[in-house]
């Protein structure tokens, strides 16, 4: 996971990212809630659909300093493994956490600060009462009529993402192969 992140990190060039930040604690802004200023977001997600499903949103120390309010991340979102829950990866920010603000790496070396989703991809039951799918979904819509909608879930849950944390617009990388 380390590699991945730090592999995704050095995509994103602002040196605003990799500065060590006092964390939200210090000085939280008054208008934080309290799982802004912990750095931990558990919620349930609702899309239009009705698809219900939990979310933990973990976010950069200084996210919710009265100081930094002013300040937009970049959006990572982690797909847990068959079998899994967001809750499985959401203990990831104590190892997260330190590689992006952590005193004891330079500005060259931390990883660059960011808002980290990790979104629900099991089988649940559906709007209807019924099981949405049989053994997992690896976030995809289900073919069958009635079915399973869960990349049309995600892709809800990106723009609410955006809408309600500060999160950066969108930008072009280049990749070559």
């Amino acid at each position: 996971m380390q590699t991945t992140l730090y592999y995704i990190g050095s995509r994103w060039r602002d040196p605003q990212l990799r500065t060590l930040v006092e964390t939200s604690a210090s000085n939280p802004a008054p208008d934080a809630s309290p799982c802004e200023v912990d750095g931990a977001c558990n919620l349930q997600f609702t899309s239009s659909g009705g698809r219900t499903g939990p979310v933990t949103v973990n976010l950069p120390a200084g996210y919710a300093h009265k100081d930094q309010q002013d300040r937009r991340y970049p959006v990572i979102f982690l797909l847990h493994g068959y079998g899994q829950s967001p809750q499985d990866l959401g203990a990831a920010i104590v190892f997260v956490g330190n590689w992006m603000n952590n005193s004891n790496d330079s500005t060259a070396t931390r990883l660059p600060k960011a808002i980290i989703v990790y979104p629900d991809g099991r089988c649940r039951v559906g709007v209807d009462g019924k099981p949405e799918c049989l053994r997992g979904s690896f976030f995809s819509d289900s073919a069958r009529s009635g079915g399973l909608e869960d990349e049309s879930w995600f892709l809800e849950l990106m723009d609410y993402i955006d809408g309600h944390y500060r999160t950066m617009e969108e930008s072009q990388v280049e990749w070559t192969e």
